[in-house]
């Protein structure tokens, strides 16, 4: 399950000519590393009962998954609630001289989600390092919120999740640079992971495939491969997800959302160790 085609991986990593130093010696090798490039993303909704054409986003990212990218960043968004709101999804090549991205995915709405296409008047940018930039303001995560207590997990479990994730990061092992998003269920199983050269990506992919699976987020785990921003602590939340875990260290203002949300999460976690920042009630000693 952890092994891709040759075909798919070719379609991700890209050769490259490296010189390799160690101590005494300098080589020339190839070397492969991860594909970034360009996805626009349109909305196809309706105004006064007319199709409009509504550009969202250009966000920088590793090619795969386009369309769980798409729907999960729309849902983080709040312009989605459900796949409810959605009639199809179609990818296409935009390879054209005045529009010369890669991929365009276009989401077509169904007549009753509203949207104003003025609000999409900046046509926000998003890369591959910060998720939405310049947005001016946040989905109203509060709406959101889960009914649902959470899983509970014990410390000898969430010891096995990193490596439990990596035998999956398939992108991460021929590249070394690659972030992950894993989502595992409450006796710790592990049921998807997204790979991508963001970190907002990763999480967006993994939302958007839940969606699609319709799979009940309020009663899984998610670990993240790398520290955790406000931005990734607000996807999950708008995502009903409780319980929230990072190799690396959360902001000061993920922390706060999980302490005002009552999320539980988790930083620095490793084989031996981790840090709870918010929402010890959900970790059972072994």
């Amino acid at each position: 399950m952890g092994t891709e085609s040759p075909l798919t991986m070719y379609a991700r990593v890209a050769e490259v000519s490296v010189e390799k130093y160690t101590e005494s010696t300098v080589a020339q090798r190839n070397d492969v590393v991860a594909l970034e490039e360009p996805l626009e993303i349109v909305l196809l909704a309706y105004q006064k009962r007319a199709p409009v054409r509504i550009p969202v986003a250009i966000t920088m990212r590793t090619p795969g998954d386009d369309k769980h990218l798409s729907l999960g960043l729309l849902f983080a968004e709040g312009i989605i609630s459900s796949m409810d709101d959605v009639t199809r999804v179609e990818e296409a090549a935009a390879n054209t001289r005045d529009k010369p991205f890669t991929t365009a995915i276009t989401v077509y709405l169904k007549d009753h989600v509203p949207v104003d296409p003025a609000s999409f008047a900046r046509q926000f940018p998003s890369t591959s390092s910060c998720g939405i930039c310049g947005r001016l303001e946040l989905p109203d995560i509060r709406t959101r919120e889960s009914s649902q207590a959470g899983p509970s997990v014990k410390t000898s479990l969430l010891y096995t999740l990193p490596a439990k994730a990596r035998q999956r990061q398939t992108l991460f092992q021929h590249t070394g640079g690659i972030h992950s998003a894993a989502l595992f269920d409450s006796e710790g199983n592990l049921m998807m992971v997204a790979e991508d050269i963001g970190r907002h990506n990763a999480l967006d992919k993994l939302i958007g495939r839940a969606l699609v699976n319709g799979t009940l987020l309020s009663d899984a785990m998610l670990l993240l491969s790398g520290r955790v921003s406000y931005e990734l602590m607000q996807k999950a939340i708008a995502a009903r997800i409780r319980c929230v875990f990072a190799i690396g260290a959360p902001s000061s203002l993920a922390v706060e959302l999980a302490c005002t949300y009552d999320v539980t999460l988790i930083g620095f976690l490793k084989e031996n160790r981790f840090n709870v920042y918010a929402g010890k009630q959900r970790i059972l000693p072994t």
